[in-house]
């Protein structure tokens, strides 16, 4: 019964958590500050960081890696775009 009825009902909900949840721990920058320590095991958005602490701000490959730090992000929510949208749209309708 929960495959057949609850699942079908609950895959935008899914969706939209697994989005949400990607993003949040994709773009997480405290928790990998904390723990890592060498500049080898650092995150994207850490090396990022680096790249403004470092007083001679270099924007060509500053803005490079920003575009490549954002294009999983776009391919988790166009993977689940489809589902993304009817859960958002079925939340909106009244009926």
């Amino acid at each position: 019964m929960f495959v057949s009825v609850y699942l079908p009902l609950a895959r935008p909900l899914i969706a939209v958590v697994a989005i949400f949840s990607f993003t949040g721990v994709w773009d997480d920058f405290l928790w990998p500050l904390v723990v890592t320590s060498s500049q080898e095991v650092q995150t994207v958005q850490l090396a990022l960081a680096r790249f403004l602490g470092s007083g001679n701000v270099q924007y060509g490959p500053l803005m490079a890696g920003t575009v490549i730090a954002t294009v999983p992000v776009l391919i988790v929510f166009l993977f689940n775009q489809r589902s993304f949208i009817s859960g958002l749209s079925d939340g909106g309708v009244k009926g």
